[in-house]
């Protein structure tokens, strides 16, 4: 999570008023997390190079980074059974990562 968050960061400095948004629900015993920023976006052609180790979706100078965080996440994501995915609308909306975990042992407790 912290590496996830803190590429989000990044992605919104840039922004003239940045936001980030983290929640999560409950969906059919799944953990549903969602964190959508309004930093640079994901071409369409490129989100899923995203996820390959040392590939970025950006140029360097438009995002400075090794392309690892996602990779990792990713593949953290997917040793607890989950899923990881990226959504972008075009030119200056942000992008939408959406992780899945299934399993009662990845839901809150209510209290």
């Amino acid at each position: 999570m912290t590496n996830l968050l803190s590429n989000v960061v990044k992605a919104t400095q840039a922004a003239p008023s940045p936001l980030i948004r983290v929640y999560g629900q409950r969906v059919e015993g799944t953990a549903v997390l969602t964190i959508e920023d309004n930093g640079i976006d994901l071409p369409p052609e490129n989100r899923n190079r995203s996820f390959r180790l040392f590939k970025s979706a950006h140029a360097r100078s438009q995002f400075p980074g090794s392309g690892v965080v996602l990779s990792i996440v990713q593949r953290i994501v997917e040793r607890h059974g989950g899923s990881i995915e990226v959504h972008s609308e075009g030119e200056g909306t942000g992008a939408r990562f959406i992780i899945a975990l299934p399993g009662e042992k990845h839901l809150p407790t209510a209290d």
